[in-house]
């Protein structure tokens, strides 16, 4: 590739970087169907017909801002569970699947607050629960699925109940509620801590202590 198509290339990466990005705010804020092409195309700072030349159309955009979703927030926490459960592998005792559990909700609390920016991720994720959609089915192959899983999982070795029950698996989708609520639920939590810096890393260790705890307490309470 010589100098004036390497241009040309960063030139066309850029542009739908912009794309993305701009999409993520504004999918997030709006929903797909209140979000016109004009308005993608203004707040990327992009010519109108880059939005076909590059994605299609505006579900090509959608769907981008999807795989950027899950190729960073998601590709993050499947990296949490694969230091939890390395190659499936499940804790033998209660005891040892409590400190897993307590690891993984922690690195999922780490995930969704390491930036202000990972609000927009969690607007996105928000409004395709609401709205499911193309883009809540990559979502959830490619993210949902593994991590309520891993948490279902650790509850059930903690519990000596089946992974799939249905009581299982809805104590897992509360300790995650209780994770995620941090990200979805941002501005409400530093409004009312008055944390005026955002997040600071002391924040967000408070934050992982606070949930690991009840999310332990929560789940050990069911044994008795």
């Amino acid at each position: 590739m010589n100098a004036s198509q390497q241009k040309e290339s960063a030139v066309h990466g850029d542009t739908r970087e912009r794309l993305v990005q701009a999409g993520l705010v504004l999918f997030g804020r709006h929903g797909f169907d209140g979000v016109t092409t004009r308005a993608l195309a203004e707040a990327a700072g992009v010519n109108l017909a880059a939005i076909p030349y590059h994605f299609g159309g505006k579900e090509g955009v959608y769907a981008a801002v999807a795989e950027h979703v899950v190729s960073t927030c998601g590709t993050e926490m499947l990296d949490v569970i694969a230091e939890v459960l390395p190659q499936g592998e499940s804790p033998s005792t209660p005891l040892e699947a409590t400190r897993r559990l307590r690891t993984l909700i922690t690195g999922v609390i780490r995930v969704i607050t390491r930036s202000p920016t990972r609000t927009l991720y969690g607007s996105f994720i928000v409004r395709e629960q609401l709205q499911p959609g193309a883009a809540f089915e990559m979502l959830y192959e490619h993210m949902f699925r593994h991590v309520h899983g891993a948490v279902g999982t650790l509850i059930g070795i903690i519990q000596g109940t089946p992974a799939d029950a249905p009581h299982t698996i809805m104590q897992a989708h509360a300790c995650l509620g209780m994770a995620l609520s941090f990200g979805a639920n941002r501005e409400v939590i530093l409004r009312r801590l008055d944390l005026k810096d955002g997040y600071t890393p002391e924040v967000i260790e408070q934050i992982c202590g606070t949930v690991a705890d009840m999310t332990e307490q929560a789940v050990a309470n069911k044994l008795s």
